[in-house]
């Protein structure tokens, strides 16, 4: 992250990254390269070439079952106090 805010910098000011002053001189250098930045909201809807190979694959084996995802059912182990026993 502070790699592309120096390069935003660089790109602003078209000079090498210049030397930090002082607390001041850094957070006014900070907000520059920020400003720069070319960040996404981060509420936005998925789209298809953001997609992981996995997910694609996931979503291509759900579409051929005509119910969806099928999962066998597999019942929890419960253990069971009997008379001061323990049955599983």
């Amino acid at each position: 992250m502070m790699r592309h805010i120096a390069i935003g910098v660089e790109e602003k000011l078209h000079v090498p990254m210049p030397t930090i002053r002082d607390e001041s001189h850094a957070i006014e250098l900070f907000s520059t390269g920020y400003e720069l930045l070319k960040l996404k909201p981060r509420k936005y809807k998925r789209r298809v070439d953001q997609l992981k190979l996995t997910t694609v694959l996931r979503l291509v084996r759900e579409g051929e079952v005509p119910r969806g995802r099928v999962l066998p059912y597999k019942p929890r182990k419960h253990t069971k106090k009997v008379a001061g026993h323990l049955q599983t």
